[in-house]
């Protein structure tokens, strides 16, 4: 059976689910190690944070390859001892790893905007008219468990 990174919203004692992901995904991963299977782990603002810094780092870093590649393209064109074959061959497989990078960023994002929207509901709900029917503690509004997609696991505040 195949494990998900299960994601709820915390309404007194029941749990809303808000979101699935499975383990292939970038979200999966940005949580493996928070959360162990069978458990429900609750988010505060802080690991929150970390998670979406994890994520833009790993885009940066992902940016500045493709910037090193860019000028390594250019060395290649610049260069004169090598037949056009070559150069365009070279080139080719700079862009064919650059366009892989791009759909891993394109991931990357998806799963640190998808942290930052939690974020939000988060410090939405402190501030809400409705933050009485929440849980007494601001920071566990949301909810992570990793466990057959819509399954409940143990709780760990």
């Amino acid at each position: 059976m195949s494990s998900y990174a299960n994601f709820y919203l915390r309404m007194n004692d029941s749990f809303a689910p808000i979101g699935c992901y499975s383990r292939n995904s970038e979200i999966y991963k940005a949580v493996d190690d928070f959360c162990f299977y069978g458990q429900i782990r609750a988010f505060t603002i802080e690991k929150l944070n970390e998670i979406i810094n994890n994520l833009e780092s790993k885009i940066n870093n992902i940016r500045k390859q493709d910037k090193i590649d860019e000028q390594h393209c250019q060395m290649i064109m610049q260069a004169a001892n090598n037949s056009i074959e070559a150069k365009m061959e070279a080139i080719y497989n700079i862009e064919s790893n650059r366009e892989e990078r791009n759909e891993y960023v394109e991931e990357l994002e998806f799963a640190a905007d998808t942290f930052r929207v939690f974020l939000n509901m988060i410090d939405d709900f402190k501030y809400s008219s409705l933050n009485q029917n929440f849980s007494n503690d601001s920071n566990h509004y949301i909810y992570v468990g990793i466990e057959a997609c819509g399954d409940l696991g143990s709780i760990q505040e």
